[in-house]
Parts: structure tokens; C-alpha cells; sequence
């Protein structure tokens, strides 16, 4: 019996937790987040460096040097940087043991160059590698954050006079007047659904001394909470079953 109360104190704490944070997604860093309005278009830089230059720098430092546009972007990652499906496998066999609560937990969102020398990551290290391959090119560094109740996303963007693009292996050209009709042609490439819920940050505002780019960051740790209050109910909603004395026992290997 004391076993039985000590596990229904342990799951009404879980549950406690459980609730705060899907509700009401807390987050322990205040990350300042961007509006859409704010964002001014890109006047692009080519920029030019020495042979001299080029040899002093670290291998990511010459490739930032060495692309100058969104479509360069593409090809170059095309060619060099792959989508990691081991860490998306264990990323969502994590979400699906914990259904809900760490939605992008077994992400960890490491700088340019350490995903440069790893040569693969998910979306957001992709985000990140675009975004980095641009950053001496007048490109702020913006991560669109998405989500609906299912699936997150991310994806770097850029504006221009023509509308709002993305960047990364896939190049959506900036020709969207609205954060919406990006997602909107983000969601047709891919098997995510439709996402509503966005936020958008900039890098240089997450880290100073670019950090993103040069040192050792997780920068999952920092983003926001995307989804929106009745998103988040649908989750817990969807999931209350597992939360139960029962499921959660079976979930993590209790026995009666």
C-alpha cells in the first residue's frame, strides 16, 4: 500500500508538471521573439575576401565566407549537409514515451560550426547552417518556429520587397506577403499538416557574440513555446489517458 501511495504521489506531481507546462509552456529563458512587421527587407552584401583571409580561417569560417546567396545556400547544402534521421527516429521515440511534454527535447540545435563538422542535423541545425552560410551577406539570422498539435518545425527566412522566403535545403523563394502563406507553401512540400501557431526569433538576440555561429549553444533549450494555449489543451486532451495512474506505470516500466 505504502508503494502504491508513494507511486499516486509521484504521478500527481508528474501530472502537476505535466499540466504547467503543456498549458501554459514554461520556459525558464525569456527569449525575446520577433514580429513579422519588424522584419525589414535584406539588402544583400557580396562579400569579398583575400586568398590570404581564406587560408587563415577555420573550414566554417571559409564556407561562410565562400556562399554569398539563398540559392547558393541550397545547392551547397544540397551537396554537403543531410537530413539526420537517427536523431529525428530517437527524437520522436522520446516524444512518444513522454507524449507531449519535451515536444523537441532530443533536438539540441547546435552551433554552425558544429554542425559543419557533423555534416547532418534536423531542421533546426538546418536553420541554423542557412542562416550562417548568409550571416556576413546583410541576412539577419530569423528562425521561423511552427507547430500545429502534431508536428513542430523550423526553418530559417529572409524578406525581401517581394515578400517573405525560406532558407535551407529547400530555398522558398521570397514572394509570400504573409508569415502565413510561407507556412502555408512550407506545409505542401511536406507530410506535417498545416501550421497556424508560429513565432519568430533572431539568433543575434539569443547569443551574443554570434555564440550561434562559433561556440557551443543548445539552442532548443532557449526557443519559445510555439504552441497556442488551445493547441496545447488539444495535446493534453488527446494524451490524458497516459497521464493515468495505469498509463504512466506502464510506460515506465512499473509493475503493481
Amino acid at each position: 500500500m505504502k508503494a502504491r501511495g508513494k507511486i499516486g504521489a509521484g504521478v500527481g506531481a508528474v501530472l502537476s508538471f505535466v499540466f504547467a507546462y503543456t498549458v501554459f509552456g514554461i520556459n525558464t529563458f525569456a527569449t525575446k521573439t520577433v514580429l513579422p512587421s519588424s522584419i525589414k527587407p535584406v539588402i544583400p552584401i557580396v562579400r569579398e575576401y583575400s586568398q590570404d583571409e581564406l587560408l587563415a580561417m577555420e573550414p566554417y569560417e571559409r564556407n561562410i565566407a565562400e556562399i554569398q546567396t539563398p540559392e547558393e545556400v541550397e545547392g551547397d547544402m544540397i551537396r554537403n549537409f543531410e537530413y539526420d534521421f537517427e536523431e529525428e527516429r530517437t527524437r520522436m521515440e522520446f516524444v512518444v514515451r513522454f507524449p507531449s511534454i519535451f515536444v523537441i527535447s532530443r533536438s539540441k540545435g547546435e552551433s554552425f560550426g558544429d554542425n559543419y563538422d557533423k555534416g547532418k542535423g534536423v531542421c533546426v541545425d538546418e536553420s541554423l547552417m542557412a542562416l550562417g552560410k548568409l550571416s556576413d551577406n546583410g541576412y539577419p539570422p530569423y528562425v521561423l518556429l511552427m507547430a500545429n498539435s502534431e508536428m513542430s518545425h523550423a526553418t530559417g527566412i529572409h524578406r525581401t520587397n517581394e515578400g517573405f522566403g525560406a532558407l535551407g535545403l529547400v530555398h522558398v523563394k521570397p514572394e509570400h506577403k504573409t508569415i502565413e502563406s510561407l507556412m502555408d507553401e512550407i506545409s505542401k512540400g511536406e507530410d506535417f499538416g498545416t501550421f497556424r501557431d508560429y513565432t519568430i526569433v533572431n539568433l543575434d538576440d539569443m547569443y551574443s557574440d554570434r555564440k550561434w555561429i562559433h561556440g557551443e549553444v543548445d539552442s532548443v533549450k532557449h526557443f519559445p513555446n510555439v504552441r497556442s494555449l488551445e493547441a496545447r489543451v488539444e495535446i493534453l486532451k488527446r494524451n490524458v489517458d497516459r497521464y493515468t495512474d495505469a498509463g504512466l506505470k506502464k510506460i515506465w516500466g512499473f509493475s503493481d
